[in-house]
């Protein structure tokens, strides 16, 4: 789909779309190699803060810091 097509969608449809397709991508992260960059920024963290957190996770933390409002 080119971006010119995607223009055309309604900007809701393309926010559901782009969760979709991050979701597809979840479903096989054997599939995606990170660059050894991102992985260096990971580490970094993770002995920072102790932990990563999962997209859900965060999804989850950020629903309920919008909807407490």
């Amino acid at each position: 789909m080119s971006v010119e097509e995607l223009e055309k969608l309604s900007v809701d449809e393309r926010l559901r779309m782009m969760e979709a397709l991050w979701e597809s991508l979840e479903r096989t992260p054997e599939a995606l190699d990170a660059p050894d960059w991102h992985r260096e920024i990971l580490e970094k963290r993770v002995s920072k803060n102790g932990k990563l957190y999962s997209l859900d996770e965060v999804k989850k933390h950020l629903r309920s810091e919008f909807n407490d409002d």
